[in-house]
């Protein structure tokens, strides 16, 4: 008689846990929808973009700290993204600075990104294929927590004044020094607020934060202008070589 007791509450935990479980992942799959549809249902956006890290490797420390700009276009039946953001990065060993590198503007259109750093001693304007956090849309960031680990909403919530859902992602591959990213996402536009990564210890090494200043209100035009400089060296990783300085 109570081992037939113990197998019915048994059976009956795991019936009401595989339940929790479902109902959260269909939950996730409800506000993945609702981000994805507000997304496409954004014009254009402006914002303030703040980027904090403190990371350490093998080589020592690396710190950055930067503010600058942030906005989307989407009027012309392109999604455009421009970033400009002043950054200072210095790499630290032994407690001693080994370098200092500031980074200028960086835009992304069609998926290449064209950034303008200053080294101590060399100017670059460096073409890249854009990465997720370039974009910060919804479609792209989701698909990128679905991919690099287990995804689950942590909380719906209001920050700086504005519905954000928290949504976390777990890397599945041990060998990664980052082992979980949570984003904020912006329920009425559907775009990445805030960023988040984590280290092997649980703490947060990287933080990249967007506060919405205006959302379909028009964007600059000029804004979306790619920089050059005469006395860079253009470094086009797109096609994986290296030319010569820009005339």
């Amino acid at each position: 008689m109570n081992l037939y007791r113990i197998a019915l509450m048994t059976i009956c935990c795991l019936t009401l846990t595989s339940v929790t479980v479902h109902a959260g992942s269909q939950q996730l799959e409800t506000v993945e929808k609702e981000l994805i549809a507000n997304w496409k249902n954004l014009k254009n956006l402006s914002a303030t973009l703040r980027i904090q890290a403190d990371i350490y490797n093998k080589f020592g420390r690396v710190t950055s700290d930067g503010v600058g700009n942030f906005a989307i276009d989407r009027n012309k039946g392109k999604e455009r993204f421009y970033k400009q953001i002043k950054t200072t990065t210095t790499n630290v060993f032994n407690t001693k600075p080994l370098s200092t590198e500031s980074a200028g503007i960086s835009v992304t259109i069609d998926d290449v990104t064209q950034s303008m750093a200053d080294s101590m001693d060399t100017k670059y304007i460096i073409r890249k294929k854009a990465e997720y956090n370039d974009r910060r849309d919804a479609p792209t960031l989701l698909a990128f927590l679905h991919k690099v680990g287990t995804v689950n909403l942590l909380e719906s919530k209001s920050l700086d004044g504005r519905k954000v859902h928290v949504i976390e992602s777990k890397y599945t591959s041990l060998d990664n020094l980052i082992t979980r990213i949570v984003v904020h996402f912006d329920d009425q536009t559907g775009v990445a607020t805030r960023i988040t990564t984590y280290d092997i210890n649980n703490t947060s090494v990287n933080i990249s934060t967007l506060t919405i200043t205006s959302e379909n209100k028009g964007v600059l035009e000029s804004l979306f202008e790619l920089p050059t400089s005469e006395d860079a060296i253009l470094i086009d990783e797109t096609k994986n070589e290296k030319a010569l300085p820009t005339k």
